[in-house]
């Protein structure tokens, strides 16, 4: 009787070997990591941690770290809704450093609410944020106000 014991490292497998030319066959062949993780289940392969399945994050780290192999999928993490932008592209549209404009959100100077769904600081994709924006890193106005909620200018708020 074998018994599969938990492992710290994917490359200490006894299979290793095996199981990194099947995922490279594999991602070179445009398979994600979801689908080589199955197919590598289905073929008796395990994760290091795992005793009976492959896990998609240790094909990804197989891909990546051992076999220097770029990713096939676009991380959904970073995808952004439609319409919006990121600091970073922001940044390199208008040639500047990210660190100003987090230095301006920071001091107040640009005023922006965190998208909720992503929760990161996020721009309109508009010819008008870039003028403001080019404006403010100019001197010409003191501030810009990105915020998408208003609070409104009269009256008591918490009554």
């Amino acid at each position: 009787m074998i018994v599969a014991l938990p492992v710290n490292d994917v490359t200490v497998l006894p299979c290793y070997p095996e199981m990194a030319n099947r995922v490279r066959a594999l991602a070179e062949a445009g398979e994600s990591d979801a689908k080589i993780a199955r197919i590598l289940t289905a073929e008796g392969f395990r994760s290091p941690t795992r005793t009976t399945r492959v896990l998609p994050n240790t094909v990804g780290r197989i891909r990546r770290d051992f076999l220097h192999l770029p990713s096939q999928a676009k991380s959904a993490r970073w995808d952004l809704p439609t319409g919006w932008l990121s600091i970073t592209t922001v940044a390199q549209r208008l040639e500047i450093p990210t660190k100003w404009l987090h230095a301006c959100i920071r001091h107040g100077t640009i005023q922006i609410d965190r998208h909720p769904g992503t929760g990161r600081h996020l721009f309109p994709d508009t010819e008008e944020t870039f003028q403001i924006l080019r404006q403010l890193r100019a001197r010409g106005i003191p501030s810009a106000n990105f915020k998408t909620h208003q609070p409104y200018e009269e009256g008591h708020h918490y009554g």
